[in-house]
């Protein structure tokens, strides 16, 4: 039950991230946080074996190790403000908008121009957690260079809570292409 809370509060921030704001202190224990965990969780080069996203759905088994490659992407806001998560989608299925003809859209990362039943399968959720299984209060957007459509490949487990139609994966480990 923890883990689902933990979910759906990733997906409450998500869609109440905005306008928020930190007040100076907490934001320099974040940035310093962040050089902590930069030595420890990003790789210097791409972990072998990696699978898709389309892929790892079809290979969950709670606890399972994976190793995954996408784009951060699936959604406007792929970023959760305050918390180590993320979406990553498939690019080798979809296609950004800007290949398609809505050539003017200004937020290429959330596929928006696919349908809705082919990026729910074709994303995945990717999160960072302490030793209690709960969701580290810190952003990722920026953190190794990790930006809205850039691929990642991310080594971890699929959570506790996982299913073929909630995936989630408690990283461990990730590379971020340059």
């Amino acid at each position: 039950m923890k883990k689902i809370t933990t979910a759906l509060l990733a997906t409450t921030m998500l869609l109440a991230s905005c306008g928020s704001e930190q007040p100076a202190e907490k934001v320099e224990t974040t940035v310093q946080t962040k050089e902590i965990l930069k030595s420890s969780i990003i790789l210097p080069e791409k972990p072998a074996g990696a699978v898709t996203v389309s892929e790892a759905r079809k290979l969950v088994e709670p606890g399972k190790e994976v190793t995954v490659f996408g784009t951060v992407g699936g959604s406007v806001s792929p970023f959760v403000a305050t918390r180590a998560s993320m979406i990553i989608a498939d690019h080798t299925v979809l296609r950004a908008c800007r290949t398609q003809a809505c050539t003017s859209c200004p937020t290429p990362w959330d596929y928006c121009c696919e349908p809705k039943e082919v990026l729910g399968k074709a994303i995945l959720t990717v999160q960072f957690v302490d030793s209690e299984g709960m969701v580290l209060k810190q952003g990722l957007e920026g953190f190794g260079d990790m930006k809205k459509n850039g691929i990642v490949t991310v080594k971890g487990k699929f959570a506790e809570n996982a299913t073929d139609q909630l995936v989630i994966i408690n990283a461990e480990n990730i590379f971020v292409d340059k």
